[in-house]
């Protein structure tokens, strides 16, 4: 499907069951990796062995995008989409996401505001694990 949508374009697909340095070695030297295995796995994958490549200059994680741009899950209604309330929508459907829209939608901007505009650092140890 992706082929087909965007032509040239390389893609290299991995299992994140099998996740092995030897897949790491396939990522080397690609400007631009997207990583699609889910909150939180794909921030550590990213954080602890994906930024360390040499030649990758941006890493996404991009976790359940890669079910809408294949198809296999459809997207909100439309007047989801225009009021950007697509994460509503994906609540709505699949209520036991509600911690991580708690987390990503009223705490994540809360910290980062604090740590903005007063200077009260985000506690990233926290999140290393």
């Amino acid at each position: 499907m992706l082929r087909r949508k965007y032509g040239n374009v390389n893609l290299i697909g991995v299992n994140k069951k099998n996740f092995l340095n030897k897949d790491l070695q396939k990522l080397e030297n690609h400007g631009l990796v997207l990583v699609a295995i889910g909150h939180p796995h794909q921030e550590t994958l990213i954080y602890k062995k994906i930024l360390k490549l040499a030649g990758v200059k941006i890493v996404l994680g991009i976790g359940g995008t890669l079910d809408y741009w294949t198809q296999r899950k459809k997207r909100a209604p439309r007047i989801f989409q225009i009021f950007g309330l697509e994460w509503l929508w994906r609540l709505i459907m699949q209520p036991d996401r509600i911690i991580r829209v708690y987390k990503s939608v009223v705490k994540f901007p809360v910290l980062g505001t604090m740590e903005i505009f007063l200077k009260i650092p985000f506690e990233k140890e926290k999140y290393e694990k």
